[in-house]
C-alpha cells in the first residue's frame, strides 16, 4: 500500500519566509472573525472600549479596541468556544460566555454596556444565537457533536458532504466513474457543490490546500481524509462566500482538526463486523456451501493535553482498519472422471497424439487432414499407459469439483477474499508564543 507523509505548518515563521522571498504559500482561511459594535444604554456608540476574547479550553487571548464608530474587529481566531469581555471607563464590565466561533466564519456580536464602575460586571451565560450578521458568506458547519453522532460505515468524513444543502453526489458526470468509497483511503471527485462541476471543488485542511489540481480526470479530489475523531469542524461552503476563498468554481470544504487544551482528554473506539452475524449469500446457500467469514475491524483513539499550560498543546490520533471482503469465484475444473482420462460423457473427441504420415508414396489428399491422420481413443478414454506422472501431477493441482458435480462447466466455487490493511496516525502541536503570535504543526502519515 502506498504510504505518504504530509506536514502542514502555519505561523509566524511562514510569514518571515514569505517576507524573505524564500517561497510563496497559498492557503484558504479556516479561522474565525469576531466583529461587532459596543454601545451604551441609549444606543450611542462607545469608542475606546477594550474587547477581549478568551478561548475556554486553552486561554488563548485575542483583543481589540473599538474605533470612533464603536466597532471592533478581531480576525484569525481559532474555532472554539470563547468568553468575550468588554471594559470601558464609566461602564460596568460586560462578560458574554459561550460564544461559539466556527470554522471560516465571521461572527457578529454586538455588546451593550451599562453605566457603572469597572469593578462591577454584567455577566451573560446564555450563548448568543449562531446567526451570521456580519458576512454574506453561506455554508453548513458540521460540528464535532454532529460528526460523532451520525453513523458512517467506514467512518470517512467526506461522506457527510451529501447531507449539507446545495451538495449532491453524482453517479456520473463528465466521465466520472460515480465511485465513492467509504473508507479513509478512498478518494473521489464526484461531489457537486453549489451546482458546480465536481472537478472544481476545493478541499482545505486547517487552511492548507489538499486538493488534486491536475490529474487527467482526478481534479477536485481530496488527497487525505483525517480520522473522524480528530476532526473538530467541517464547513461546507457552497456559494456566496467572500473573495478570500478562490481557486474554485464549485464549493469549498474547510476541515479543522482538534487541538490540545489545558486538560488531558481522549477516547478509544472499536467497530467490529463479524461473519458469524451475517446471512449467507443466495448462491452459496443454494449450493449448500457455508457462509464466508466477513471481518471489518476499525479501531483507534485520540489523546491530547497541555505540554505547557496556556502555551504549548499536543493532540494525537491513530486509526487502524482491517477488512476481509468475502468474494466468490465460480470456475471450471476437471471432473473426477476426467482426472482418470475418461471424457466419454463430455461430448469431446479425444485423439491419440500419435500421427501417421499418409502421403508418402501415395497421393496427397488421401488423409482427412491432407498430409497426416490421427486416431481417436476408444470411448474417448485415455489409456492408463498413455498417462504420464507429470501430467497426472499437473491435473491434481486443480481442486476437486464442489458444485454441479455432473458437469465439467462451472463446477467449482471458491472463496477469494480481498484483504485490506490501513493505518493512519496523526499529530498536532500548537504553540502560543504571545497574544499576537502563534503557530501549529500538523503531521499525518498514511
Amino acid at each position: 500500500m502506498q504510504r505518504s507523509i504530509r506536514l502542514f505548518v502555519t505561523g509566524v515563521f511562514l510569514l518571515a519566509s514569505l517576507a524573505a522571498g524564500t517561497g510563496f504559500l497559498t492557503a484558504q482561511e479556516f479561522r474565525s472573525t469576531l466583529t461587532g459594535q459596543v454601545t451604551d444604554p441609549s444606543g450611542a456608540v462607545v469608542p475606546g472600549a477594550k474587547v477581549t476574547a478568551v478561548n475556554v479550553d486553552t486561554q488563548q487571548t485575542y483583543t481589540d479596541t473599538t474605533n470612533r464608530s464603536g466597532n471592533y474587529y478581531i480576525p484569525y481566531i481559532l474555532p472554539g468556544t470563547y468568553t468575550v469581555t468588554v471594559n470601558a471607563n464609566g461602564f460596568k464590565k460586560s462578560i458574554q460566555h459561550n460564544v461559539v466561533l466556527q470554522a471560516s466564519q465571521s461572527f457578529g456580536l454586538n455588546l451593550r454596556l451599562q453605566v457603572g464602575i469597572t469593578t462591577q460586571s454584567v455577566t451573560v451565560t446564555g450563548a448568543p444565537p449562531l446567526i451570521n450578521t456580519s458576512s454574506g458568506s453561506s455554508g453548513t458547519v458540521l460540528s464535532d457533536r454532529t460528526i460523532q453522532s451520525l453513523p458512517l460505515n467506514g467512518r470517512q468524513i467526506y461522506m457527510l458532504i451529501g447531507t449539507t444543502p446545495g451538495s449532491q453526489f453524482l453517479q456520473t458526470q463528465f466521465g466520472a466513474s460515480g465511485y465513492s468509497g467509504t473508507r479513509g483511503w478512498d478518494v473521489s471527485n464526484n461531489y457537486s457543490l453549489g451546482g458546480g462541476i465536481q472537478s472544481y471543488n476545493k478541499f482545505n485542511l486547517n487552511g492548507t490546500n489538499m486538493t488534486i489540481m491536475t490529474g487527467f480526470g482526478s481534479e477536485g479530489t481530496w488527497m487525505t481524509a483525517p480520522n473522524l475523531d480528530a476532526v473538530k469542524e467541517v464547513n461546507v461552503m457552497t456559494n456566496t462566500y467572500d473573495a478570500r476563498y478562490g481557486q474554485t468554481s464549485g464549493g469549498t470544504v474547510n476541515i479543522v482538526t482538534k487541538s490540545g487544551t489545558n486538560h488531558y482528554h481522549g477516547d478509544i473506539y472499536e467497530y467490529l463486523e463479524n461473519g458469524a452475524l451475517n446471512a449467507n449469500t443466495f448462491e452459496r446457500n443454494y449450493s449448500g456451501i457455508a457462509r464466508q467469514n466477513t471481518i471489518q475491524h476499525q479501531y483507534g483513539g485520540v489523546f491530547g493535553g497541555p505540554i505547557k499550560r496556556n502555551k504549548i498543546f499536543f493532540f494525537g490520533s491513530f486509526e487502524g482498519y482491517w477488512e476481509n471482503i468475502p468474494f466468490s469465484t465460480l470456475t471450471s475444473v476437471p471432473t473426477m472422471a476426467e482426472r482418470q482420462g475418461d471424457f466419454s460423457n463430455t461430448g469431446y473427441t479425444v485423439y491419440d497424439p500419435t500421427t501417421t504420415v499418409c502421403n508418402s508414396g501415395g497421393t496427397l489428399g488421401n488423409c482427412p487432414n491432407n498430409d497426416y491422420s490421427r486416431t481417436a481413443f476408444p470411448n474417448d478414454t485415455i489409456p492408463t499407459a498413455d498417462m504420464t506422472q507429470a501430467g497426472q501431477a499437473l491435473v491434481n493441482l486443480f481442486p476437486s469439483p464442489n458444485v454441479n458435480l455432473g458437469s465439467d462447466q462451472n463446477n467449482y466455487i471458491a472463496t477469494t477474499p480481498d484483504k485490506y490493511r490501513y493505518y493512519q496516525p496523526m499529530g498536532r502541536v500548537d504553540y502560543n508564543t504571545s497574544p499576537n503570535t502563534r503557530f501549529y504543526s500538523f503531521l499525518e502519515w498514511q
